[in-house]
């Protein structure tokens, strides 16, 4: 009888090293803003693409960067932190993630190929 929980990612498709940085808001001594980026963690990853249409004139490319469940990731986004990744040639914003069945095992980071200052 066939599993009906979804196939994990093998250690050998995480071959990408990855970086994530959180965004930090920075105030300047005459009150202008910007925002840092401060590293969280170095680790493997596998990065697939998804192509979607935003609309007829623009594309997008969204991307899924799956790496081994990370407590303190899920802590910063559930936060509201603003999280980006940086790896395979591009630096992505995550918009959302996900914890496949709540099992704590893999994190799935659903990103967007944005510029990221």
């Amino acid at each position: 009888m066939p599993s009906l929980l979804p196939l994990r990612k093998r250690a050998g498709q995480y071959r990408h090293s990855v970086v994530l940085q959180r965004g930090d808001a920075v105030t300047d001594p005459l009150g202008g803003r910007s925002q840092t980026w401060t590293e969280i963690v170095t680790t493997k990853a596998a990065i697939e693409s998804e192509p979607a249409i935003k609309s007829e004139l623009e594309a997008a490319v969204f991307y899924q960067v799956t790496l081994r469940y990370r407590s303190d990731v899920v802590t910063l986004l559930d936060a509201g932190t603003q999280i980006r990744v940086v790896g395979g040639g591009r630096t992505v914003k995550v918009l959302a993630m996900t914890n496949p069945e709540q099992r704590n095992i893999e994190l799935i980071l659903h990103c967007g190929d944005a510029v990221v200052e």
